[in-house]
């Protein structure tokens, strides 16, 4: 593994940190998502993909930081959590624009699929 994959223990990465423990309470639920939506599909494709991607994302913004050389500084890991947030808001806007549970917020009436 290189140095840029290496999760960083940082002050607040330690074992039982905040960022510890939503890491792990994210990698279970991303198990959980999976199989459920693997044996009993619920949302539809574009929002499985995007559920899928954010949780992956939000435990790697969380985990590995920008530089290695920057670990400690509290803006570069400010910014790791401004990843984590906007993955947040592009793959809810992209489960909202396509599940049938949100069709009052869908633009122009249709599926985000059907726009393209």
């Amino acid at each position: 593994m290189t140095e840029h994959a290496r999760p960083v223990e940082t002050p607040g990465n330690q074992a039982g940190g905040p960022r510890q423990l939503v890491t792990r309470a994210l990698s279970v639920l991303l198990c959980l998502f999976t199989l459920a939506q693997v044996n009993y599909p619920q949302l539809s494709p574009q929002s499985q993909l995007a559920v899928f991607l954010l949780l992956g994302l939000v435990i790697c913004f969380l985990n590995v930081p920008v530089h290695p050389t920057v670990k400690d500084h509290p803006v570069a890991r400010a910014s790791d959590v401004v990843l984590a947030l906007l993955a947040v808001v592009c793959c809810g806007w992209i489960i909202v624009q396509t599940e049938p549970l949100f069709e009052s917020l869908w633009q122009g009436g249709s599926t985000l699929g059907n726009r393209a």
